[in-house]
């Protein structure tokens, strides 16, 4: 009777450990260093510390990620530690059930893509010490509904907040002098941007706020209405209301089509297109719809991305059979689809691309017969150079 009783006994003991460990999910736990740095991770049940001093690689992509990166749909939390002085490229892209993140004071640069795909991130703050955050670099956080851009930022980057979809307004800091192309697009529930700015950043992508259809309101600075005047033409916006943060009654542009001339006489306005700024691959240029009078009656960008975009385009074109084409960029760093097809057209010709990023001089070289086949198959229309290198084997080194 003891031994049937000792028999039971170790049989429900078993029994109770197999529906212990079946009924409830063990913890990932896994840890080591960062290859390409003197950092160390380590990710205990749902959360990720990153520990140690200096930068993360900033070489990360979808086909050589970060160590991580295999457990991302675990990852819930993270926490970066002080001494950690970078977030690198792709580091926590597509961790979609991230929902909170620590980073330190000690973080001065978000690299691109950093946190592209985290859909369940629905705040993030970002400290004061960070002056740059890279192109993609939240792109699709599509349940992020506030972010604080730091007033040291120069410049947002194509598609940084791209299909953030839950973000209902944006302060734009005085610091940033360029928004580039497609930085906030399809944000569709975006309602209101405030410029701290007295003046307007200097550069501003035409397609910057494309499919930003809920923008109901500009804020501006007291007294700055007259600067942010032409900011509709130049971002495509359309019946946006410009709004001076301490008026309740904002000043409107007077749009009287007859005016007084030296002599005091009438005058009626003869209107033509002028070109009062050349674009370059540097820099947007300007054109006004002006009168011989000087009155300017319309504003509108010519985009420096169009100078890139004809001018590769007709170099690739144009290029001798098996021959070699050079272009420099400057700042721009995004492929179009139209570029694309010419280059997979002209499959002899290799091109070579220099340009800037991050303030460190670039070469890109698109060897002849690189295979574009997957870039022409989906329905994307821009692709940044490290990613277009990665799909057609280019190489990209500093120069």
């Amino acid at each position: 009777m003891r031994k049937t009783r000792k028999i039971l006994a170790t049989l429900l003991t078993f029994a109770m450990l197999f529906s212990i460990f079946v009924g409830t999910s063990l913890p990932v736990m896994a840890a080591g260093p960062i290859d390409g740095s003197t950092l160390s991770w380590e990710l205990n049940d749902d959360t990720l510390t990153i520990t140690g001093t200096g930068d993360m690689p900033n070489s990360w992509t979808i086909g050589t990620p970060s160590p991580w990166y295999h457990n991302r749909y675990n990852i819930k939390k993270v926490i970066i530690s002080s001494g950690v002085t970078s977030i690198g490229q792709c580091a926590f892209v597509d961790c979609s059930s991230l929902e909170s993140i620590e980073i330190p004071a000690s973080v001065t640069n978000i690299g691109p893509s950093a946190f592209s795909g985290c859909i369940s991130l629905t705040s993030i703050t970002i400290p004061d010490s960070v002056t740059s955050i890279g192109a993609q670099a939240f792109q699709n956080c599509s349940r992020l509904t506030s972010i604080a851009i730091p007033a040291s930022v120069e410049r947002i980057e194509y598609d940084t907040f791209r299909g953030c979809s839950g973000l209902t307004s944006i302060a734009i800091p005085a610091s940033v002098e360029r928004i580039d192309h497609a930085a906030f697009s399809n944000c569709s529930s975006l309602t209101t941007i405030t410029f701290a700015g007295t003046t307007p950043p200097t550069n501003i992508d035409f397609d910057a706020f494309s499919g930003c259809n809920s923008i109901t309101k500009i804020k501006v600075p007291a007294g700055a209405t007259a600067a942010y005047v032409n900011l509709n033409t130049m971002t495509g916006l359309s019946s946006v209301e410009i709004v001076e943060v301490t008026s309740d009654s904002p000043s409107k542009p007077d749009k009287k089509e007859e005016h007084a001339g030296p002599a005091k006489e009438e005058h009626s306005h003869s209107y033509s297109w002028v070109t009062v700024q050349e674009a370059t691959t540097e820099q947007d240029g300007m054109e006004e719809y002006r009168c011989s009078c000087g009155a300017v009656a319309e504003r509108s960008v010519i985009p420096a991305s169009q100078v890139f975009v004809k001018g590769l385009y007709g170099e690739v074109k144009n290029a001798p059979i098996n021959g070699t084409v050079t272009f420099d960029s400057g700042r721009l760093y995004t492929m179009s689809d139209y570029i694309v097809k010419k280059i997979a057209e002209r499959s002899d010709v290799t091109t070579v691309v220099t340009f800037e990023y991050n303030k460190t001089a670039y070469r890109m070289t698109i060897p002849a017969g690189a295979d574009c086949s997957a870039l022409l198959a989906d329905e994307d229309y821009f692709y940044g150079y490290f990613y277009f290198a990665q799909l057609v084997g280019a190489t990209i080194e500093e120069v």
